[in-house]
């Protein structure tokens, strides 16, 4: 959380204006962080749902479950 207010600082009154694409620019500094973080919560469901399929152990349906649930979000 207190990550999240320093880097809301950061990027609305530290971080210089872009020249070409201007306050536009900004929302990269977030959009491109969480769609990393959303590709690798997939990529652990793909996972963990293979480990489920063969191994038959509910841990890894709880970790495709969670991981599903923080991609989504």
């Amino acid at each position: 959380m207190i990550l999240m207010i320093v880097a809301l600082f950061m990027v609305f009154v530290y971080v210089p204006t872009e020249k070409n694409m201007g306050v536009i620019q900004r929302i990269f500094y977030f959009h491109v962080p969480i769609a990393w973080i959303a590709f690798l919560a997939f990529f652990v469901v793909f996972v963990a749902s293979i480990m489920y399929l063969w191994k038959r152990d509910m841990k890894w349906d709880r970790y495709a479950s969670v991981s599903a649930e923080i991609g989504v979000i």
